[in-house]
């Protein structure tokens, strides 16, 4: 709670939300585009029963396919693919920056409140693969960073959340057959040690994890006999990368960025 100019508490829930950034990073296949959903108000209690229109969310569509999840759930949001097949790195570019310039425009047009980069890793990987093809070493990453700083900019000059998709990258060391299954529950559980990062090319990751209000891993947990249950980890657990800039969150939460949210609100004084 906090006060309005008469002295009388109000809500921060119920006050016009400030645009944050949030990257949300896992396995592929595990539930992060559904996820990102979670965070519009329009998100369904009981998703697949009825077609339900997300017109507050814009997804940024990098995969093939990326949204089939949500679509399977009869969930519909606003969509501008960039999953396209383009061999010169300059043309890509110039069809990234224009959805960019696309997305912001439907922010202040059309009430857009969130954008989901879905995903950051596969616009990073197909910038880089092109990129590769005609420069190396310091020039590549320099230039990409350089791009991937305009794009960065490009989007937050939108009044809009924008919550970064990306896969997870798996330290080296529990790649391959040389660690246990034992000797890798024993490393990650060591106090601030990371074996799961976004995937993201270097400078750049530092840039969007920079920006964030919220650092979150999604982890998928399965019981024998029972249905997969997945989390949200907040901050550095179990060898998972994560942290965040609000107060009264578990090192746990539901798999849902609406609720989460709602709750830090809660606690904020």
């Amino acid at each position: 709670m906090t006060e309005s100019e008469e002295g009388m508490p109000i809500s921060l829930a119920d006050s016009k939300p400030q645009p944050r950034w949030y990257m949300v990073y896992g396995a592929p296949k595990h539930g992060k585009t559904v996820l990102a959903a979670t965070i519009s108000e329009k998100f369904p209690d009981k998703p697949g029963k009825e077609r339900v229109v997300l017109d507050d969310v814009l997804y940024l569509q990098c995969d093939t396919n990326g949204i089939e999840s949500l679509l399977g759930l009869q969930i519909v949001p606003y969509v501008i693919d960039l999953a396209v097949t383009e061999t010169d790195y300059l043309k890509y570019k110039q069809i990234v920056m224009n959805a960019m310039k696309e997305a912001v425009a439907a922010v202040k047009s059309q009430g857009i409140k969130y954008i989901v980069i879905d995903t950051l890793s596969t616009l990073d990987a197909t910038m880089t693969a092109l990129l590769s093809k005609v420069k190396d070493g310091q020039q590549l990453y320099g230039q990409l960073y350089a791009d991937m700083r305009e794009i960065f900019n490009t989007l937050k000059s939108a009044p809009a959340s924008v919550i970064a998709l990306a896969h997870v990258k798996v330290a080296h060391s529990l790649i391959g057959d040389s660690a246990s299954t034992t000797q890798r529950k024993m490393a990650s559980e060591l106090p601030g040690a990371v074996d799961f990062t976004p995937q993201i090319t270097g400078k750049a990751a530092d840039l969007y994890k920079g920006a964030c209000s919220g650092l979150f891993a999604l982890r998928t947990i399965q019981a024998k006999g029972k249905p997969p249950e997945r989390k949200i980890i907040t901050n550095t657990y179990l060898g998972y990368e994560a942290g965040h800039r609000f107060q009264g969150l578990d090192v746990e939460e539901e798999a849902h960025l609406g609720k989460l949210l709602t709750k830090a609100n809660t606690h904020r004084g």
